[in-house]
């Protein structure tokens, strides 16, 4: 933690009411802060790219442009800006992916109550996790998925395969020979059936399970 010196937070989070709890939390640091708050990724790379920050708390959802790939971009644009991820619950695989895109805590929103010693501790060169997300990370590996629990279509697998090596639904279903509503309509089944509910966390769990390489 820095000291005699301001220490710049900042915070995207779309969340008007989280970002009131958030600015009450750090009036009781034990250090002088500075916190900007941004409502997505999109305005903090409009117009905080170049705020001289410290430390920068990202949430996972936010609309339009998610938490992971804001992080993944500072990571690879502004990689002296440390950054925690912020999330009300999510899956093991998103939580991989954020600490693979650069985060150097990832943080449930409930769990911030020693807020002090989680920026302490990242601040002096260490991570975070908050203890109900390490669990799950453990349980994690205690638990591993079975391949026969997510069966999948011959066709299933070719959407799978396309969508995972980046092309858009319409891109995908062209290559396929089917219109875009069809290759939706196959990919919400595979969502389902993955148990997963966006691309990153979908391309996550297919690698798992080795459906993709």
């Amino acid at each position: 933690m820095k000291k005699n010196n301001v220490l710049k937070l900042g915070l995207v989070e779309n969340q008007f009411e989280f970002q009131i709890s958030f600015e009450v939390k750090t009036k009781e640091l034990n250090t002088p802060i500075r916190l900007e708050t941004w409502s997505s990724a999109e305005d903090f790379l409009k117009h905080g790219k170049k705020a001289n920050l410290d430390l920068l708390f990202v949430d996972i959802r936010l609309p339009q442009m998610d938490g992971i790939e804001l992080i993944r971009i500072i990571s690879e644009e502004i990689p002296d800006l440390k950054t925690a991820a912020l999330t009300i619950a999510d899956s093991e695989e998103t939580i991989f992916a954020a600490l693979r895109a650069g985060a150097l805590g990832y943080l449930l929103k409930s769990e911030l109550s020693d807020l002090n010693h989680i920026i302490t501790t990242i601040m002096n060169g260490g991570a975070m996790i908050t203890p109900t997300i390490a669990l799950r990370m453990i349980n994690s590996f205690r638990t591993p998925y079975e391949k026969s629990e997510f069966e999948l279509t011959n066709r299933e697998k070719q959407v799978l395969l396309e969508i995972a090596s980046g092309l858009s639904i319409h891109e995908a279903g062209k290559r396929l020979g089917i219109s875009d509503n069809t290759l939706n309509t196959h990919l919400k089944t595979i969502y389902r059936k993955l148990r997963v509910r966006n691309r990153v966390q979908l391309i996550e769990r297919a690698r798992k399970l080795g459906f993709i390489n």
